[in-house]
C-alpha cells in the first residue's frame, strides 16, 4: 500500500536552544547534535556530550528505533537510534522520524529512507543558497510503498545479519591491527637486540 511518510512516520524538529549549548561530561543526559550525526553514523559513540539541561516534555527525546535525519546541508542519509542513545536529547536541525503505525517497522522506513531514489527525492525537499534546508512539509508528502509485515520482517532479518557481519568485520580489523602491531614490535625488540 502507498502511503504518505507523514501518515505512517511521527515526524519531529529537535530541541532549539536560544543560545549556546551546555555540553558537560557530567550531565545526566546525551545530548546528540549535528556534529555527531556523522561519527554515530559510523558506530562511533565517543562525540556524544552530555547535558544538564531540564526539559518540559519528552517530545525531544529519542528513542531506540527511531530515525535521525539532517534538515540542514546536502546529505540526508539517516541515522538508526541504537539503545545506546534511548533517552538522549537531540537538537535542531536534526529530524526524528519514529513509526506510528502498527504495520510498518522502523528497520523496514530506514532502509527505505536509505535507498537512493528516495535520497534524491528528499535532496528535492530542501532550498536555500547558502545552507540548505529541509522543508517539512514536503518531506511529510513524501509518497511510499510499504509491503506486507511478512515482507518487512525479512529485510528486518537481512539488516541485523548486515549489521552483525559489519561488527565482526570491525573487531577483525581492530585484532589485524593489534597482531600488525604486535609483530613490529618484536621485529625492533629482536633489531635492537642483535645491535648489542
Amino acid at each position: 500500500m502507498r502511503f504518505r511518510l507523514g501518515q505512517v512516520a511521527e515526524i519531529r524538529t529537535g530541541y532549539a536552544f536560544r543560545g549556546a549549548v551546555d555540553r558537560t561530561k557530567k550531565g545526566d543526559r546525551l545530548l546528540v547534535q549535528m556534529s555527531d550525526f556523522n561519527p554515530l553514523r559510523d558506530g562511533c559513540f565517543e562525540s556524544v556530550g552530555r547535558t544538564d539541561l531540564s526539559i518540559r516534555s519528552d517530545e525531544w527525546l529519542l528513542q531506540e528505533g527511531d530515525i535521525l535525519i539532517k534538515a540542514r546541508g546536502s546529505d540526508s542519509f539517516p541515522l538508526m537510534v541504537p539503545k545506546e542513545l534511548d533517552g538522549a536529547l537531540f537538537t535542531h536541525p536534526l529530524v526524528r522520524l519514529r513509526t506510528s503505525r502498527n504495520g510498518l517497522f522502523p528497520e523496514f522506513l530506514f532502509w527505505l529512507l536509505s535507498k537512493s531514489k528516495v535520497q534524491k527525492q528528499i535532496c528535492q525537499f530542501s532550498a536555500g543558497t547558502v545552507a540548505k534546508m529541509l522543508n517539512l512539509k514536503h518531506l511529510k508528502s513524501l509518497e511510499i510503498e510499504v509491503p506486507p509485515l511478512s515482507c518487512q520482517q525479512k529485510v528486518k532479518e537481512l539488516l541485523e545479519l548486515l549489521k552483525e557481519e559489519e561488527g565482526l568485520q570491525r573487531q577483525y580489523v581492530a585484532k589485524k591491527k593489534q597482531y600488525v602491531s604486535g609483530l613490529i614490535e618484536n621485529l625492533i625488540n629482536v633489531g635492537e637486540k642483535n645491535e648489542r
